[in-house]
Order: C-alpha cells, then sequence, then structure tokens
C-alpha cells in the first residue's frame, strides 16, 4: 500500500475484518510501527464512539498466534469471496492486491481496458479482472454472477468506483448544468446502487448475511 491510499485501502481492510472475522478478536492499542490513523477509518470510528486502532498481532498478514479466548488464531480474510467496483487502480487496486495477500478471491472490476490488463497482471491468476462500466446495472450483476460461478457464492462488496463529474459540467451550484448533475449523481450515488443491490441479492439467495463497504470521497462534504 503506498502513499496517501494506503490509510483508506487500511480501512477498507479493517472494516471488512471486522465484519468476516471470527468471534473472539479484539481491537487494542495499536503497536508503535502502525501510527494511529488520522483520517478516514480512525475518524469514522471516533464517531461511532470508538477509536478505530490497529493491533500488529491481528494484522490482516500474520496468520498464527492464539486469542485471547485461547483458540488458535485463524486469517479471516482466507478463502473470502470479494467483489470490488473500481479495484482496478488506485484504492480499489490496493485493497485487491491486499485481499489476495490475504488469502482471498477478488473479482475486481474496472472501466479502462488498459488498468484491467494491468491489474490481472499485479493480482495473478487468482483473481478474476472484468472491464466495465459501474454505472451500467449489468457490471455489478456479471461481478456477482462471476464470484458464483468461480466460488459458488460471494463474501463481500467493496465500492469504491465514483470520481469527481467537473468534467461534465459539475460545480458550484451556480456553475452546475443538467449534464453535471445526472452525470455525477450517476457515477457516484447509481453505480453505488447497482453494486449494492446486485451483492445483497445474491446475500439473500444464498441465504445469510455478508458485508458491504461504500467508500465515499471528501467530494461528499
Amino acid at each position: 500500500l503506498k502513499s496517501s491510499q494506503s490509510n483508506q485501502a487500511i480501512c477498507a481492510l479493517f472494516f471488512f475484518k471486522q465484519a468476516l472475522r471470527p468471534k473472539g478478536w479484539e481491537i487494542r492499542a495499536p503497536a508503535a510501527k502502525h501510527p494511529q490513523p488520522q483520517h478516514g477509518c480512525g475518524a469514522f470510528g471516533t464517531a461511532l464512539g470508538q477509536r478505530i486502532t490497529f493491533d500488529e498481532s491481528n494484522d490482516f498478514t500474520n496468520h498464527g498466534g492464539i486469542m485471547s479466548n485461547g483458540t488458535p488464531k485463524t486469517n479471516a480474510r482466507a478463502g473470502k469471496r470479494i467483489a470490488i467496483m473500481g479495484g482496478t487502480a488506485g484504492l480499489g487496486l490496493s485493497a485487491a492486491k491486499a485481499f489476495v495477500t490475504a488469502g482471498a478471491r477478488v473479482v475486481a472490476v474496472g472501466l479502462k481496458p488498459e488498468n484491467v490488463a494491468s491489474a490481472q497482471r499485479e493480482l495473478g491468476n487468482t483473481a478474476f479482472v472484468l472491464q466495465g462500466d459501474a454505472t451500467k446495472p449489468e457490471t455489478a450483476v456479471a461481478a456477482v454472477a462471476q464470484a458464483v460461478t468461480a466460488w459458488g457464492g460471494l463474501d463481500g462488496l467493496y465500492h469504491v468506483a465514483g470520481g469527481s463529474g467537473r468534467r461534465w459540467g459539475d460545480g458550484p451550484l451556480h456553475e452546475l448544468t443538467d449534464a453535471g448533475w445526472d452525470a455525477t449523481r450517476n457515477l457516484n450515488l447509481t453505480s453505488l446502487f447497482y453494486s449494492n443491490r446486485a451483492a445483497v441479492r445474491q446475500f439473500l439467495a444464498q441465504g445469510g448475511g455478508g458485508s458491504v463497504l461504500n467508500m465515499s470521497s471528501v467530494l461528499g462534504y
């Protein structure tokens, strides 16, 4: 994980870790070499009334040790089936690589063909990388279907697809065009609706639950 993307990618892994972890895990004080995040999940955790911290012994790359209840610690991400919308560049690709390293099975979706090809090389043959437009309903459906076909189901969705709509006419209210409004809403809200709907439908079809993480942005404030 590199540069400013690392904190948010760690946040994604952290929330998935909490949702997918076996019972008995704890949130402990951070180890010295894991500085407390100052943005993103740290601020979100404070808003929830608890400061989110990272404990070296619970790091997603650590597969050994014993939990506080005396049972062997396991890697909660190993074998999990995760779809990542916006998973071929930036935060999404960072998270996809971390999940693959942790033993998860990943379907990553991206818009640009060149990013799709590059991501497939980086993630290797244990992941599926699909090209598609997140603002089209069939894209999320195809990603979920790929996970079901390849691995029999879906355990989690990470939606990080989105971005600025300035190129289409988004901006301050007095400058915002109708086209800019529609394009920005479709990119950042409609795409999320499509992916969340596809994931939840699959969770219900499986007869169980799953984890959904929707990444927002400073542009949402």
